[in-house]
């Protein structure tokens, strides 16, 4: 089946407008029910591959927690995406992480954030996840066609 890839470093409205069509693990096949942009202007969001849950991170290696592998992998597939990718609005932020293909009925959907966050702030895209940079986190579960979650950054103005 044709499938629609995000390219590593594009923006959403670089992968609405001009989306190349590829074959792939990628489950994406019409861009058309793509969930919409939240009114504002401020808002900066990307698309990156969806994260393994929190419980899959780490293990425990005697007095140590190391990253699994399968995180690792994730991270590799998943910088690409946020490459060049930087906030330049101001702090502090909110953050929204929208679930956009189906997942497992007994997935929880508050272990996404972990991987999401971590790998925002070690590509350098957020300078911090505590409250002094991130005072809003918002998770929601709208699955539909596209591959991946959507990362969306915008100023926290509450």
């Amino acid at each position: 089946m044709p499938t629609v890839r995000l390219p590593p470093g594009a923006d959403l409205k670089a992968f609405l407008g001009t989306a190349e069509i590829i074959t792939g693990s990628s489950r994406v096949n019409d861009v058309a029910n793509y969930p919409e942009f939240p009114n504002s202007t401020k808002l900066n969001a990307r698309i990156i591959p969806t994260p393994p849950s929190t419980n899959n991170l780490f293990f425990n290696a005697g007095k140590r927690r190391v990253r699994t592998q399968k995180y690792n992998n994730w991270i590799d597939r998943a910088a690409p995406h946020v490459e060049g990718w930087k906030w330049a609005g101001s702090y502090p932020v909110a953050i929204t992480i929208t679930v956009l293909e189906k997942a497992r009925a007994n997935r929880d959907i508050a272990n996404y954030e972990k991987a999401v966050t971590d790998l925002l702030v070690s590509q350098g895209v957020i300078k911090g996840d505590s409250v002094k940079y991130v005072t809003s986190m918002r998770i929601e579960y709208r699955p539909g066609n596209v591959a991946g979650v959507r990362v969306g950054i915008e100023e926290d103005e509450t």
